[in-house]
């Protein structure tokens, strides 16, 4: 019932960020049979599915039920949560009648049942899991936890009565773990963590024997877990280029968790303010030595305590354990901080939380007896209601940050301005319609945040390109570069720009010096996700044939051109800036080359395919894109009315032939 008041405003908000390549445009969810293609889809542009069968297979399900019905998908979420909700509840029940909580707690029923259902309903209300319900696409996160947290309790039971039926429980939901998401490599370690802390001899159910066969059987059942996570990278493709050594600086990334774990127990303690999306900006040593000291007396204090009284402080390392795969040495370099990744490990702070409260409460009600509102039960039934009354109206707020995804981004470039990649989203969704005075106007007011004025200046740049302003392009482009700030991604970028105004103010020449500048040593040093750079460098290939056809060197020109088709098969996550770029100088018949493999893989562009054929006078290409694309969206009233402008464009051109041929 809380759960229903909580997210009930928020079922029906927008489609935002991921939910678009995972969802909306994803056909591989379209058929849930054969279940091949369904599992095991190409994983080169790292989609939140890609590399995660089961997380594809759980969307395959829900469009088979209700389509792409946004209340469905959200039920669907909740009911998961609701899910996870139950089994922490169980699990919480469990620690604390093992001694995770004070001595009092040991021997006591029903107050472990009652701090387990405290614990259970205000990590059910977090604001923080809207990251996970309403945000459609982590799905994912929410779907891992609930593999793990029952594949973890299974292997309790299995630990405290030698039950093999248990032991094969927790092998198969490790397996489909490993199947959903990388995270959930954590079950082996927290469950040999649990086996450290309670489990005081090595016999199981008092038989040595017992003890050997059981734990033989689950550990060596539990290794299929990262077994499975790799099946299913080398069966998909993985996370492409989104995660992996070698998409991020290793020590760079460590340093950056390092201050995303505070910033995650931060939100957990207190979740005012709420970021979805944080970029994949990395930390510098200067910024990061505070929390990095930080972190590494947290971590030691818990293992001298885990050390002296494992049982009390197992839930500390298990949050360890399941921030580490995400928040430690293996780079997400396309997102560096997400607060979603604290969806489970939160739970053992609210533990914490609860079960110190209901102790201070108890103590201080001992030592009052005569003062009956003090009686511990009834004063911590009000301070629990007080908190997760505060905290589902909380959710309830943060929901409506989720109903345009305009009112999401401007949120998001408010509470987090340090993030570009927001500022960015928020202009893409004026500019994906062709409304440049809309981005114009986002970037603008942009300006005046100091953290986004590089970016700001370079998306203006863009806009004000794109609308033939190209005088006031180069301005902005031009502050830009001269920014005091050091040199970043925004100002890489920004040459290139620079050179397309130039081509447009016809001073090629500049042009092509400003691009020969990008393969300068000193921007070889420069700190910026792998992505952004290869999405300049291949703008630069393009406004470089530009300035080379405006200067009659139609070969070079060619050539050129040809450098940034290969470049966009190489590099994938830069193929449509490449694409756009194209458009930009009007070269439809190469820009419709590049569609084509994107929108293989993503109908959302069949549009721009589409488009793009017209103008380069394949009309017959253009209608089977605007077909394609009406079949994967058939609901759009949109896609429909383009197919239909673009076959009387046909029509005519029919009509136009026979009567030059009887002239």
């Amino acid at each position: 019932m809380l759960l229903a008041i909580a997210y009930a405003n928020g079922l029906d908000g927008a489609f935002v960020f991921d939910d678009e390549p995972s969802v909306v445009s994803n056909l591989s969810i379209r058929r849930l049979w054969p279940l091949g293609p369904v599992l095991f889809t190409s994983g080169d542009t790292g989609r939140t599915h890609d590399g995660r069968p089961l997380v594809n297979l759980s969307f395959a399900v829900s469009y088979a039920l209700h389509g792409t019905w946004r209340p469905g998908l959200r039920l669907g979420n909740l009911a998961i949560h609701l899910a996870n909700v139950c089994l922490v509840y169980v699990v919480t029940r469990r620690l604390l009648g093992r001694g995770a909580g004070p001595r009092w707690l040991e021997s006591d029923l029903s107050q472990q049942r009652w701090l387990a259902a405290a614990v259970a309903l205000l990590w059910a209300v977090h604001p923080l899991h809207t990251h996970v319900v309403t945000y459609i696409v982590q799905r994912a996160e929410s779907l891992g936890a609930c593999f793990i947290l029952g594949s973890f309790l299974a292997a309790t039971v299995a630990l405290d009565a030698g039950s093999l039926t248990a032991v094969a429980v927790a092998v198969i939901l490790g397996i489909a773990g490993g199947f959903t998401k990388e995270t959930t490599v954590s079950i082996l370690p927290l469950v040999a963590a649990y086996d450290w802390a309670y489990r005081p001899t090595f016999a199981i159910a008092g038989d040595p024997r017992t003890g050997r066969v059981v734990r033989g059987l689950l550990y060596s059942g539990l290794l299929l877990n990262p077994l499975a996570i790799l099946s299913a990278a080398a069966l998909t493709g993985g996370r492409g280029h989104s995660a992996g050594f070698g998409t991020a600086p290793i020590i760079d990334y460590l340093l950056t968790q390092c201050m995303a774990v505070w910033l995650y127990i931060g939100r957990v303690c207190w979740p005012a303010t709420l970021v979805l999306e944080h970029g994949d900006r990395l930390a510098t040593f200067a910024e990061a030595w505070p929390s990095m000291l930080a972190m590494l007396v947290l971590l030691s204090l818990i293992a001298v305590g885990y050390w002296r009284r494992p049982a009390a402080f197992f839930p500390a390392v298990a949050a360890v354990l399941l921030l580490a795969p995400s928040s430690s040495v293996m780079p997400i370099a396309t997102q560096t901080v997400a607060e979603h990744r604290a969806y489970l490990a939160s739970a053992a702070i609210v533990g914490y939380a609860v079960v110190g409260a209901a102790t201070f409460l108890r103590q201080l009600g001992n030592r009052r007896t005569g003062e009956r509102w003090l009686r511990y039960p009834l004063t911590m039934a009000c301070v629990v209601a007080v908190i997760a009354a505060g905290w589902i109206g909380r959710t309830m707020l943060r929901n409506r940050d989720f109903r345009t995804a305009e009112t999401l981004w401007r949120q998001n470039v408010r509470d987090c301005p340090g993030n570009p990649r927001g500022l960015r989203n928020l202009a893409e969704l004026f500019t994906l319609e062709q409304r440049y005075d809309g981005a114009e106007r986002v970037y603008r007011e942009a300006l005046a945040i100091p953290q986004l004025q590089t970016y700001a200046a370079c998306g203006l740049g863009d806009a004000l390109r794109r609308q033939g302003r190209f005088e006031e392009a180069r301005e902005a482009y031009q502050f830009c570069i001269s920014s005091d700030a050091d040199a970043s991604a925004a100002q890489f970028r920004a040459l290139a720009g620079l050179a397309a105004a130039e081509v447009g103010l016809g001073f090629p020449d500049r042009a092509i010096a400003l691009i020969n500048e990008m393969s300068s040593p000193v921007w070889h040093g420069v700190r910026m996700a792998a992505a952004d750079r290869w999405q300049a460098m291949g703008r630069g290939m393009v406004f470089k044939a530009a300035a080379h056809r405006r200067l009659g060197d139609a070969a070079t020109a060619d050539e050129e051109l040809r450098r940034a088709v290969a470049f966009a098969v190489e590099k994938p996550s830069a193929a449509e800036t490449i694409a756009r770029a194209c458009d930009d100088i009007r070269d439809f018949a190469t820009a419709a080359i590049l569609w084509e493999p994107i929108a293989a893989r993503d109908p959302s562009v069949l549009a721009n395919l589409a488009v793009s054929r017209i103008e380069a006078g394949q009309i017959d290409g253009a209608i089977e894109a605007f077909e394609q694309a009406v079949a994967a969206y058939p609901d759009d009233p949109g896609m429909r009315a383009n197919l239909e402008r673009a076959r009387e464009i046909a029509r005519r051109q029919a009509d136009k032939t026979p009567a030059s041929d009887s002239q």
